[in-house]
């Protein structure tokens, strides 16, 4: 796939795609999984069990995809779905569907003599963190399994640089985090590619066997989420310079398909690495090995 044309590279992006596509989901989950020592994944597997998708690699991989498929419902009606209550760390939100959970836009201005009034709707930080309070004090099989797949879904979306930041143009206009840039248009004029599905595709590398160079070894040290979402968080913005180009056209630069693809590797190395760490914290902490 090295000499991937922009024409086939489009014809792999599927419509209305939202966060990592289901095969990133499942590929980075996957790579967590198979990356945990053997008591590591009798643990989970238990908690697997209680859901639809099953145990091992394939079934954290399922779960983990799953949460795109319930954005819409109310987060308290997902638990009563699967016949359980929700954790009350999660009570501010059961009211509301889960589809904020999913970005926390930093917002980046172009240089206009005002000041623009944008909310941040964006709930990524706030929902990672009531999910990670709650998954080390649940003692419910299946609640712990809703929770796992909404936590491995949002710490994987928080590795896509786009749920991160937006840019705002002079006249106060944000690009929703690439939504609004788009590359292709329809026979009518309608947006048909946008960036921010081109970068939810992974440019075409959820379709190949990405290799994994960067996993650190394990370390004895647990890894805590509130330690580290912060700067986890800046890391998008600070790459805005790679993902937009200058001009429109760069976009079809042969080199920024190639730059955006390795970006893309790290990106899922890094998310790979602390997902498993902080799974293996999470199993301390619930197996009293902490």
């Amino acid at each position: 796939m090295k000499g991937i044309s922009w024409f086939l590279l489009l014809s792999l992006v599927c419509f209305n795609a939202q966060a990592w596509s289901p095969q990133g989901h499942e590929f980075l989950s996957r790579q967590i999984y198979q990356h945990l020592s053997p008591k590591e994944k009798r643990f989970y597997d238990q908690i697997l069990a209680t859901s639809p998708y099953g145990q091992g690699a394939e079934g954290m991989a399922g779960l983990s995809a799953w949460p795109d498929t319930v954005r819409k419902q109310k987060v308290a009606d997902v638990f009563h779905s699967w016949g359980v209550s929700p954790p009350a760390a999660l009570e501010s939100f059961l009211s509301a569907d889960s589809s904020t959970w999913h970005y926390q836009n930093h917002y980046i201005y172009a240089r206009t003599g005002r000041a623009c009034e944008l909310r941040d709707r964006g709930e990524l930080r706030e929902a990672l963190l009531t999910l990670d309070d709650s998954l080390k004090r649940a003692r419910d099989s299946k609640q712990m399994a809703i929770l796992l797949g909404f936590y491995l879904h949002l710490l994987e979306d928080l590795h896509q640089p786009l749920h991160t930041f937006a840019v705002v143009d002079a006249s106060c206009h944000s690009d929703r985090g690439g939504n609004d840039v788009c590359l292709k248009k329809d026979g009518r004029g309608q947006c048909e590619y946008n960036l921010h599905q081109m970068w939810d595709q992974g440019f075409g590398l959820w379709s190949e066997q990405i290799p994994v160079h960067l996993m650190a070894s394990k370390i004895e040290k647990p890894l805590y989420l509130r330690d580290e979402i912060d700067a986890w968080l800046k890391e998008g913005p600070a790459l805005k310079s790679k993902i937009y180009p200058a001009s429109q056209s760069g976009y079809f630069d042969p080199l920024y398909l190639a730059r955006s693809r390795q970006l893309v590797r790290e990106r899922a190395e890094l998310a790979i690495s602390r997902g498993t760490r902080l799974l293996e914290t999470l199993y301390r902490i619930q197996t009293g090995r902490e």
